[in-house]
């Protein structure tokens, strides 16, 4: 008997192994900078969010933080190490850290590239692409993205 119980037990483990390996699989490493209008002013405790959204359904989505000092911004879904190759659609919102004094002052100041860059109204979109690093350039005056 306990012999048949370590077999059981040795295949469930086995079963469960294998399973867990059978993920959606690798991603590919997203990096990239946020080039804003020179009209933007970005202090260093504003929030700038970042989020690729796959065409395909059935992948999971990402989103980053955008480092506001230097608009340098790194993504990663969670147990891929980066991002599913596929399509997407980016988008980016910006408010200023709700603490500030002069939060209220300056947050109609990002409304238009908010509005502009929402999920329903952007037209931001770029490709990653599986074994190489994929470093875009996602400029905001331009409205467009490049890969470096």
């Amino acid at each position: 008997m306990p012999r048949m119980r370590v077999l059981c037990l040795l295949s469930l483990s086995v079963g469960i192994f294998l399973v867990a390996g059978c993920g959606p699989g690798k991603g590919a490493p997203v990096s990239g900078k946020i080039v804003f209008p020179p009209n933007v002013k970005l202090e260093s405790s504003d929030t700038i969010q970042l989020s690729f959204m796959p065409e395909d359904s059935k992948m999971p989505g990402t989103n980053a933080k955008v480092n506001a000092s230097d608009q340098t911004f790194t993504l990663n879904t969670v147990g891929m190490n980066g991002v599913m190759p596929g399509k997407y659609k980016v988008t980016i919102g910006i408010a200023p850290y709700p603490g500030m004094p002069e939060n209220k002052e300056r947050t109609p100041a990002f409304e238009p590239l908010n509005k502009a860059y929402d999920v329903r109204n952007s037209k931001l979109a770029c490709e990653v692409t599986a074994g190489a690093e994929n470093k875009f350039t996602i400029d905001l005056t331009k409205g467009t993205i490049t890969k470096d």
